[in-house]
This record gives C-alpha cells, sequence and structure tokens, in this order.
C-alpha cells in the first residue's frame, strides 16, 4: 500500500535568458534605434507616396500598426537584425516582432501588398548597402 505522507519537492529556479538590452552598449543600441527607425521612415514615406491617407481615428491606428509591422519585418530580413534586438529598437517583445514577421510573410500573397513590401524591401537595401553587399558601418 502506498504511503499517504507528503513528501516535499525542491524547486529549483529555472535561470531566466539574458535581456538582449542589456547584451549591447549604448553606442550600439543608439545605432541599432536609429537603423530600425530610418526603416520605418522609408515605409511610412512608402506609404504616403502611394496616396494612402488613414488619417483619422480607426485607419490611422491601423495604418501606424501596419508601417510598425512592415518596419519590423525588414529590419529583420533585409538588415538582418535579430529579432531580439529589432524588439530592443521598437520597444517591443520578441514575440511581438516574430507576429509582424508572420503577419507580413501572409499578407505578401496578396500582389500590391507585396510590390508594396519589396519596394520597402529595395530602398532600405540601398540606404544601408553598399553595392557589393555590405552593410555601412
Amino acid at each position: 500500500m502506498l504511503s499517504q505522507e507528503a513528501v516535499p519537492v525542491e524547486y529549483q529556479k529555472v535561470p531566466r535568458p539574458p535581456d538582449p538590452a542589456a547584451m549591447l552598449s549604448p553606442a550600439e543600441r543608439q545605432d541599432l534605434r536609429f537603423r530600425c527607425m530610418m526603416v520605418r521612415q522609408v515605409v511610412a514615406e512608402l506609404l504616403a507616396f502611394a496616396g494612402y491617407e488613414g488619417r483619422a481615428g480607426r485607419d490611422r491606428r491601423r495604418s501606424v500598426q501596419h508601417i510598425r509591422q512592415i518596419s519590423m519585418y525588414v529590419s529583420h530580413v533585409v538588415l538582418q537584425i535579430p529579432m531580439q534586438h529589432v524588439a530592443v529598437a521598437f520597444g517591443a517583445d520578441r514575440t511581438t516582432v516574430s507576429h509582424a514577421c508572420r503577419i507580413v510573410e501572409e499578407r505578401r500573397e496578396n500582389r500590391a501588398y507585396d510590390d508594396f513590401v519589396g519596394a520597402a524591401e529595395r530602398l532600405t537595401a540601398s540606404f544601408f548597402l553598399t553595392p557589393g553587399g555590405h552593410l555601412h558601418g
């Protein structure tokens, strides 16, 4: 027969993964944020150039969300910045960046959306890459 006595269980603390922001120097964080904000500006200007005027209420919030998602995606894919560092630059969590990348990939099924994201990728590459394909800086 089994004993009914309670057996004490000892739990060990699981070490937390290092904070990605703590792994970067202040200069690296500033450079990273600058690069990602430049990508965000490229995406916002392209959207304005395309004539999208989502200025009021819900449309404004939605356009800001799309700009941010596309910017995170382009920063990760074109500039090859790890998702954890993109998250630091945008003041978000890594899972938010992962979700943004997944959403953008899914929406690329739409030809017009794919063309827009492709233009953002090409412009970003032209700003940050030399003709030989090496990152500036």
